[in-house]
């Protein structure tokens, strides 16, 4: 499962798919590091179906089967 992603759940008899935002790629002196997103917290936000769709494709050609979502 990629960082940062979170399986939906069912609400209103439709399925929501969220990612959870647990960590950001800053760039400090040409060098890349993970950290907390601004403001040191934590979040989940919506994912539209295209990105959905996107990361199951992905997930499909790159890893071993589909994603467990």
């Amino acid at each position: 499962m990629a960082p940062g992603f979170h399986g939906g759940s069912a609400a209103a008899g439709r399925i929501l798919r969220v990612l959870r935002i647990r960590r950001q790629v800053q760039l400090l002196g040409g060098r890349l590091y993970f950290a907390l997103p601004k403001g040191g917290k934590t979040r989940v936000v919506d994912m539209p179906p295209s990105v959905a769709s996107g990361l199951a494709q992905y997930f499909m050609e790159y890893h071993a089967g589909a994603p467990s979502w």
